[in-house]
């Protein structure tokens, strides 16, 4: 019964929007009886109607938005200037419009190295002031902080051909270093029929490696020499870190152009 009176309500208020003074004598009778009424589009379910604070203003606030974003579209798309740049000999970049993802590739003899990326992944987030500090201490704390370190964390692939396996690396970089933080050996899944051959369960449980911070220095060392050698090295990182800047900028504005886009419709 409850749906039925707020289905009659809806469309009662649909026809009320014509007059001012319909819409009052909607509004009063919808804010007590279909506050709590839920949609289901394509299967996600929305909030509650808020029916007592719907108004002729929301199509202004849509309009105060899509000014604003106007406004800064037309600002990023004056100040942006596109870099020259140019990935390290020997590496082809791969990216899609739309997508944060970049990768990159390069042989080396009988292998091939992959180096994955989200665009614009660096700046730590492990920094988090202390709500509690006393407000006496907060300009000496200003004084006292310093900037942290921009670093950006990547992935490495080591393929080799005709092995079943893959050799992964985790890797942070802040443009003048690598620094490997993991390192694993995984299955190298050729088709989707393949991951029938091990259970899930069985997937989830692999040993992943050692801690890389508890292995021996000089294993450490030789596996950051590894990566060298297949240029996954400061020069690549810095590439990497210019070259995500730029791409994340580039997607900013095709979002700005396609929020836009959609407000105006």
């Amino acid at each position: 019964m409850a749906a039925s009176l707020a289905a009659s309500s809806l469309r009662a208020s649909s026809a009320g929007l014509r007059s001012n003074s319909a819409l009052l004598v909607q509004r009063q009778r919808l804010g007590a009886s279909a506050a709590t009424v839920h949609r289901a589009w394509g299967g996600v379910a929305l909030q509650p109607l808020q029916f007592n604070s719907f108004s002729a203003s929301a199509s202004v606030s849509a309009t105060d938005v899509a000014a604003i974003i106007s406004d800064e579209l037309k600002f990023e798309q004056e100040s942006y200037e596109k870099p020259s740049l140019s990935p390290p000999a020997g590496w082809e970049i791969n990216e899609k419009d739309g997508r944060s993802k970049v990768s990159l590739t390069r042989d080396f003899g009988d292998e091939v190295v992959q180096v994955d990326f989200t665009a614009r992944e660096y700046g730590t987030d492990d920094y988090e002031e202390d709500a509690d500090e006393e407000e006496d201490d907060a300009d000496e704390d200003d004084e006292d902080e310093v900037a942290l370190p921009e670093s950006m964390t990547l992935e490495v692939c080591i393929l080799k051909e005709n092995q079943m396996q893959v050799l992964i690396f985790e890797v942070e970089t802040d443009g003048e270093s690598m620094d490997v933080l993991d390192v694993s050996l995984d299955k190298m899944k050729m088709e989707a029929a393949d991951e029938q051959d091990e259970p899930e369960d069985d997937q989830d449980s692999a040993y992943g490696g050692p801690v890389f911070s508890e292995l021996d220095p000089k294993l450490q060392e030789a596996f950051t020499s590894y990566l060298e050698e297949r240029g996954v090295n400061a020069e690549l990182g810095q590439f990497i870190m210019d070259y995500s800047e730029d791409k994340e900028q580039r997607e900013y504005m095709t979002w700005l152009k396609g929020v836009q886009s959609f407000l105006k419709q």
